[in-house]
């Protein structure tokens, strides 16, 4: 940036510390995890559908077969959400192999995909259809569970 902008920066470097690409990928599906047990009287907050997008992102990436074997690295992201996002609804404790959900119910997807629908102006490029996204959740899902 530097090289870029001159004397404008005033550092010539900095250090940015960012989550591992696999620990995200298991923070993102477990938040669609707790999203499937979501009560009928609660909302998901607007602009949360960029959850099932990023999914979808990681889900065609190269990161996906190996932070899907990182098993142990799911089950602390677990016990980190129970400790700090704990709810009486959330059902963390059933994020694992076998019985991770992340297909939102029919009420909850309607309501993303609305979400998602409102979102359009923040892609810089024409984003996938909301279908693809749920049909690539969906699949990963049964893939991982071993269904």
């Amino acid at each position: 940036m530097k090289q870029q902008y001159g004397d404008a920066v005033g550092e010539p470097e900095i250090t940015i510390r960012v989550l591992d690409i696999e620990r995200t990928f298991w923070e993102k599906l477990t938040i669609l995890h707790a999203y499937t047990h979501l009560p009928d009287d609660k909302k998901v907050p607007l602009r949360h559908a960029r959850h099932y997008y990023d999914t979808y992102c990681l889900l065609k990436s190269d990161i996906k077969d190996k932070s899907a074997a990182d098993i142990d690295l799911l089950a602390r992201v677990v016990q980190h959400k129970m400790m700090y996002f704990a709810s009486s609804w959330s059902h963390f404790e059933t994020a694992i192999k076998g019985t991770l959900r992340l297909v939102p119910t029919k009420h909850l997807n309607a309501s993303l995909k609305s979400d998602y629908t409102a979102m359009s102006a923040m892609f810089f490029e024409e984003p996938p259809k909301w279908d693809e996204i749920i049909r690539a959740i969906s699949e990963f899902e049964k893939e991982f569970n071993g269904s």
